[in-house]
């Protein structure tokens, strides 16, 4: 409906026209109004121009455009100039005629390399043959130019007789073959492309000029109504290119800008476009606004502003979503810090009586010795000493097994602590005893403990028999024991299997010697 309407406004506009420029024709013998018939053409080609600057976005196409409209505009001014500002001048005549074949040399070609440019590559060179058509045109506008030379387009008689030379009817072959061209690549591209359906409205809009020019030449001039020239040829040849490039604009065969007012009703954005005075020029039907959440925004551009509304509903529904499901995620997390809090309290109970089971094992023998002692009165009172030797090495044992979990070496100065406070426990014996605590190393924990079991099991063996007990530690040995009593190597060698630890025990001169471990020993 639109292009129809589009359609019709051209085709009347161009009847006023020429109805108008005929009743121009009629009073053309007033001087005031001589010329208004060219001026109201030129006018019409000014205008046009403009709204192509206006409306074409293909940078080439509208620089072809503008060049079809300067010629247009200089075939109507060398128009007036021939017949009304030359007269009696024959070199400024002649060469108003020169002037006046050039639109016939450009336009044909203007309109073809925009037919060329439809639907290309606006950084895609010009085709060869198109270059070549360039160079053409500039040589029959310099030979047009030089007539004078050569007269091979036109020539003057002794009467001012005007003939038509060889270069004449190039001029006009090439006029009508590129012009040819031009109309058959626009119609071959809107037939290709989206426009295909509405191919026929440009060949209507050019064929208005093309009968206007046909009846022209068939009548072998102006065609004459009740005396007077209805048009000229000029007429129809402007109405010609610009009825051709009018329709494929208004079939979008061209790219061009206009339209906003349908491109905003048919938009679903809810926006409007507002002058400098804040009144509405385009404005959407705008979308379904029931049940949504919108807001408001604004934009300052160039000449007004644009208005347009957000619908954040679907993004509200997801922030909805979002928190419950951080919610969710929130409630999850504290499960599983409760879940590995559990776990590793548990982990560490498991660890814990691991270590207290390992603890009880280890000193299994010490602790039932213990045990056997507090089940009866008597015995209790009478080996207190024994007791508290026994009790001291579960203590400062089970305080080895606790520190060296986790790690796998300890310092010499934890063993020294153990067997002195289990040297002061054996001195109630009335056992003379002495510690050399040696140099401070890092020792293997297994050896470590092991080195204070097989001090236990010694001074357990002697406490009551032997009267002097001498510990020596980290001089070439993990451990060194002195006493005058003898003990059994085998017990010894017993209190220490499986730890890694070699024990060397010798009575010599009524010492027993034993020498725990050593450089080799690790």
């Amino acid at each position: 409906m639109h292009i129809r309407s589009q359609c019709l406004r051209a085709v009347a506009f161009a009847v006023v026209l020429i109805s108008i420029s005929y009743i121009l024709n009629i009073l053309k013998d007033l001087k005031p109004i001589s010329m208004v018939g060219s001026f109201l053409w030129s006018a019409m080609a000014i205008v046009w121009g403009q709204r192509n600057h206006n409306r074409i976005t293909t940078l080439r196409i509208r620089r072809s455009l503008a060049v079809i409209t300067a010629s247009l505009i200089l075939l109507f001014f060398t128009r007036m100039c021939r017949y009304k500002f030359f007269e009696g001048n024959a070199a400024a005549e002649r060469y108003s005629w020169y002037l006046y074949y050039l639109p016939f040399i450009i336009v044909p070609l203007m309109s073809y390399q925009a037919a060329v440019c439809v639907g290309e590559d606006e950084n895609k060179p010009f085709p060869k043959h198109v270059r070549a058509l360039h160079y053409a045109t500039t040589a029959m506008i310099i030979l047009a130019l030089t007539n004078d030379l050569h007269e091979q387009m036109l020539r003057f008689d002794e009467n001012g007789v005007l003939h038509h030379r060889p270069l004449y009817f190039v001029i006009v072959i090439w006029s009508v073959l590129l012009s040819l061209a031009a109309f058959r690549e626009l119609l071959l591209r809107s037939m290709l492309l989206m426009s295909k359906k509405l191919w026929f409205i440009p060949v209507i809009f050019t064929s208005f000029g093309v009968m206007m020019l046909t009846w022209y030449y068939i009548n072998g001039g102006s065609p004459v109504l009740f005396g007077h020239k209805l048009f000229y040829m000029q007429d129809g040849y402007s109405l010609t290119f610009m009825g051709l490039w009018e329709g494929c604009m208004i079939i979008g065969l061209l790219p061009a800008n206009t339209d906003y007012n349908k491109l905003f009703a048919l938009s679903h954005t809810n926006a409007q476009l507002k002058n400098r005075s804040g009144e509405v020029k385009y404005s959407s039907h705008g979308a379904q606004t029931e049940g949504r959440e919108l807001i408001l925004r604004s934009k300052e551009i160039s000449g007004g502003s644009v208005v347009w509304t957000e619908d954040v509903t679907a993004i509200n529904r997801l922030n909805r979503d979002l928190e419950q499901a951080n919610e969710l995620l929130d409630e999850e997390n504290d499960l599983i810090e409760e879940e590995n809090s559990a776990a590793e309290e548990r982990t560490r109970y498991e660890t814990r009586n691991r270590l207290y089971d390992a603890i009880a094992l280890h000193t299994h023998a010490q602790l039932n010795a213990i045990d056997s002692t507090l089940c009866s009165i008597e015995d209790l009172e009478r080996s207190p000493e024994t007791d508290l030797l026994l009790g001291t090495y579960v203590k400062r044992c089970a305080n080895l097994m606790l520190i060296a979990d986790g790690h796998s070496k300890l310092s010499s100065e934890e063993l020294a602590l153990s067997v002195s406070e289990s040297l002061e426990s054996l001195s109630l014996f009335g056992i003379d005893c002495l510690l050399d605590r040696g140099v401070t190393s890092m020792l293997p924990a297994k050896q470590l403990i092991a080195a204070y079991d097989l001090f236990e099991a010694a001074a357990e063996a002697v406490c009551k028999s032997c009267n002097a007990f001498t510990v020596t530690l980290g001089r070439g040995a993990v451990i060194r024991i002195e006493t005058d009593t003898l003990i059994s190597a085998e017990m010894l060698e017993n209190a220490v299997h499986g730890t890694g630890l070699q024990v060397h025990a010798a009575f010599v001169d009524g010492t027993t010697v034993i020498t725990a471990g050593g450089d080799s020993d690790g």
